[in-house]
């Protein structure tokens, strides 16, 4: 089995099979390492016998073997096996019986984060959507992809930060800082600004922002075709506040984030460099994800945001 950004029936969110496309089946019982074929194809599964589950769904590179400089086999599939397989098995068992039963994961996070007494289901969902994106933007290489990255994501980082080592050192600081576990993001608003913004726990994007479209169909990392109303809630606890990181040379960030599209992540969880690097590896965790990011997606991720917002302000005719 395996992990990657969230299905949902036909206009996908890119983590794991929501069972109610006609075509998904119940998830399988976890199978060796050995048996996953190299191209990351579905593990055999159960016929459908009761009500639609989430389930695991392919990622775009192999479990059986090491993800380039990251992680071992054994580390990649603990965060993209163990872990997704765990959350998704503990929502299955939560939303039993209740309204979220037959939603999408995405459905899921945005109705649970308006109840508290639902909180529990939105931890649950949310941390496998973000635990989804996070994985989608991961290559197993062994050198950094930076020359795949977009001319005009490369602009862009060096008017807002300085220069993408200085960017890379903020992005890193502010995962390094993070006491707990959580995400750490860089996203675009409305006006095209760019931020690094941390959210604790099962803190996400996708409930901060007002409105997100799915710019990149099947590809986006977010939103399958769902929106968001203008009245989104905040999700209950602690981590309803994210931290903004902006550019010293930026001004007029008081209105940042009425709108956050997410460009990429980074997880900060434990269970992310405990069995590599051991209990005190998070910088060198932190270190060698630079080398596994994949630009050229993230910057087809930038691009699309960017030419959405740009026809978004544009006068109409």
């Amino acid at each position: 089995m395996s992990a990657t950004p969230l299905r949902r029936a036909s206009t996908l969110l890119p983590s794991f099979r929501s069972a109610h496309h006609p075509t998904c089946r119940h998830r399988a019982p976890r199978i060796p390492a050995s048996s996953l074929c190299s191209a990351g194809r579905i593990a055999r599964t159960l016929p459908s016998t009761r009500r639609d589950q989430h389930t695991l769904a392919p990622l775009r590179y192999p479990l059986d073997e090491p993800l380039g400089k990251l992680w071992t086999t054994e580390q990649l599939r603990m965060v993209a096996v163990d872990y997704q397989e765990g959350l998704l098995e503990r929502l299955n068992d939560e939303i039993k019986g209740t309204e979220y039963e037959n939603k999408s994961v995405v459905d899921t996070v945005i109705g649970s984060a308006k109840k508290r007494e639902d909180a529990l289901i939105f931890n649950y969902a949310s941390q496998a959507m973000n635990n989804s994106f996070f994985l989608d933007t991961l290559l197993p290489t062994v050198e950094s992809t930076l020359h795949h990255m977009s001319h005009s994501l490369d602009e862009h980082l060096r008017k807002e930060f300085g220069s993408i080592t200085q960017f890379v050192s903020y992005m890193s600081a502010a995962a390094m800082g993070m006491s707990g576990s959580g995400w750490v993001w860089l996203a675009i608003d409305r006006q095209n600004r760019l931020a690094i913004i941390g959210t604790y726990g099962a803190g996400t994007l996708l409930i901060r922002e007002r409105q997100q479209a799915n710019p990149m169909g099947n590809d986006a990392p977010l939103l399958g075709g769902t929106g968001i109303s203008n009245s989104a809630p905040t999700p209950p606890g602690n981590y309803s506040n994210p931290q903004i990181h902006t550019p010293s040379n930026s001004t007029n960030f008081k209105w940042f984030g009425q709108t956050l599209n997410p460009i990429f992540c980074i997880s900060v969880h434990e269970h992310c460099w405990l069995k590599d690097y051991g209990v005190w590896g998070k910088e060198e965790y932190l270190k060698q994800f630079w080398t596994v990011l994949d630009w050229g997606k993230v910057s087809r991720y930038h691009e699309r945001w960017v030419e959405r917002n740009d026809a978004a302000t544009s006068p109409k005719k």
